[in-house]
């Protein structure tokens, strides 16, 4: 009776514990710069498959919105990416030409660009203190 148990509580363990390495397999994201993420994708051509997150800066004058999607350039270190937004999640107010972004999604190789389910904006004048502002 009691082998009965332990092989019932091994086989109960065992399976909870691949279907949690399992999702984290497949959810894990990968984060890049948008220059590493370049040299990355010549070395691996695979990590399109990846959910990603990749940093960068957008270039001035790139935005082009349409209704809730909007099309832009990232750009850093010399290195640029054409990112398509998919309008899922709405763009923050923070999203502007020059300011730093964070977009997450997965690059589309026939395309050439990267689909983005979600953008995140930095805005530094919010955190910085002016010379005239008080903390």
């Amino acid at each position: 009776m009691k082998l009965k148990i332990s092989i019932v509580v091994i086989a109960l363990a065992a399976g909870i514990a691949f279907m949690a390495l399992s999702s984290i397999n497949k959810d894990a994201r990968k984060f890049f710069q948008v220059n590493e993420f370049q040299e990355e994708l010549k070395k691996n051509p695979d990590i399109a498959d990846k959910n990603l997150i990749l940093l960068g800066n957008v270039k001035e004058g790139s935005i082009r919105k349409s209704g809730i999607e909007a099309d832009f350039v990232m750009e850093l270190k010399g290195e640029s990416l054409t990112v398509h937004h998919n309008g899922r999640n709405i763009l923050p107010d923070g999203f502007l030409d020059g300011a730093q972004i964070t977009v997450e999604g997965k690059y589309d190789n026939q395309k050439n660009i990267f689909v983005s389910d979600k953008v995140m904006a930095k805005c530094a004048s919010k955190y910085q203190a002016g010379k005239d502002k008080q903390l």
